[in-house]
């Protein structure tokens, strides 16, 4: 069996070397693989995390001198203008590179995640009658109403929601459509088009277990080291964050946080805020940290926290971060909001909290600090809970049997 993993955004991993778009496309591609399929990757260039053997290949869009000119440029003039040049010669490159790829290789699966040329990319695979599954990490036109306060009024002004060519091409393209949670699928069929129902399978987010896995580290330090990761969106809420933080720290001085934050751009805003709260002693933040090094840096925590506030907006997200911090063993503290970290199970396998209740949450941390033996059987509780359900392989195998009734 072979399957071909196309990634449809120029030059993604070097626009974009960190971030949950990694993890995904890394689970999906060592599932397939663990599943018996030969992938090709199509790209401009390569998954940090997947060096490539002799079961996973790398193909190449091909490099037109233009193309690599207008990335040159990209730090002189406006990303704006620079991303539409590049969107015209990337659309004219993926058609013809897949339409030779697919000419000469018979493959069982194309898989893409969704982007403005996957639809592109999606029409010449549908010439070929090769079964498709389009990945929907957030629709196309639910980009623009992603912040806060963006999604109140929907319900009155539906007809206001601007429909997207290339996000309806996909999904008239694909044989079937996987998104991360009830919220995003609901979107495209309330806001898009309902017909895409019969297409879409609600395939929440794996880890790789093998990756993320307990550490020799068992005992809770004497101080408390709580660890959080996330490139820090609005919906994370900062400030409310602090504001946790500071009761911990108030009830134990001495206690360690831990920021690995993806998103570099976050810097200035980050330490500015534990700069205003007085927390210096208190918070350590990394930035940009390889998705291979997350587990020695998360290994390194007493605890992990995975801290969302979206105030009234919908919670549409699906969190990666809280599988790997489960995988890793680890007692994990989290906002009870939508799926976002819909795994852990109350009192078994994590703590959940809802969202705004600050000192709820900041007790639950001061709680695992003095209670070592509910922490130890929350993350041992949530490792066995991972490796039962929510592995890569098992996401993938998820798919592949929705796509049989498909086709």
């Amino acid at each position: 069996m072979r399957a071909l993993y196309i990634i449809s955004n120029p030059f993604y991993y070097t626009n974009n070397p960190v971030g949950g778009s990694i993890s995904s496309g890394t689970g999906v591609i060592n599932g397939l693989s663990e599943l018996g399929y030969l992938v090709d990757i199509i790209s401009d260039d390569k998954l940090p995390t997947i060096k490539g053997n002799q079961r996973i290949k790398y193909l190449y869009f091909r490099k037109l001198l233009i193309r690599e000119v207008i990335q040159n440029f990209r730090r002189i003039f406006p990303n704006r203008l620079i991303n539409l040049l590049e969107s015209i010669f990337f659309r004219f490159v993926i058609k013809i590179d897949i339409k030779r790829i697919l000419s000469e290789q018979n493959y069982d699966l194309v898989y893409i995640r969704a982007s403005h040329f996957a639809g592109d990319a999606l029409e010449v695979v549908k010439t070929f009658g090769t079964p498709s599954i389009l990945e929907v990490n957030k629709p196309l036109s639910m980009q623009n109403y992603n912040k806060p306060q963006g999604f109140e009024g929907l319900n009155e002004n539906e007809r206001k929601i601007k429909k997207i060519a290339n996000e309806i091409k996909q999904y008239e393209n694909t044989i079937m459509i996987s998104t991360d949670s009830n919220l995003r699928g609901r979107w495209i069929t309330k806001y898009v088009d309902p017909k895409y129902r019969r297409k879409i399978l609600i395939n929440h987010n794996g880890v790789n277990e093998k990756l993320f896995k307990p550490t020799s580290k068992v005992d809770i330090s004497s101080n408390g080291i709580i660890g959080m990761a996330s490139s820090f969106r609005w919906y994370n809420d900062i400030d409310e964050l602090m504001r946790i933080i500071k009761k911990v720290r108030d009830s134990k001085q001495d206690v360690e946080f831990r920021l690995f934050i993806g998103d570099k751009s976050k810097h200035d805003e980050i330490e500015s805020k534990i700069n205003e709260n007085g927390l210096n002693d208190s918070i350590n933040t990394f930035y940009s940290i390889p998705l291979d090094q997350m587990p020695e840096k998360l290994g390194e925590c007493d605890l992990l926290i995975s801290h969302f506030n979206f105030h009234g907006v919908w919670p549409h997200n699906c969190s990666i971060k809280h599988l790997e911090y489960m995988a890793m063993g680890k007692a994990v503290i989290a906002t009870n909001v939508g799926e976002v970290n819909f795994a852990i199970k109350h009192n078994i396998s994590g703590l959940l909290v809802d969202e705004s209740d600050e000192d709820k949450f900041a007790n639950e941390i001061l709680r695992l600090l003095q209670d070592t033996t509910l922490a130890r059987n929350l993350g041992n509780q949530a490792r066995n809970q991972i490796v039962s359900s929510h592995t890569w392989k098992q996401h993938v195998e998820r798919s592949l049997n929705f796509l049989k009734h498909q086709t």
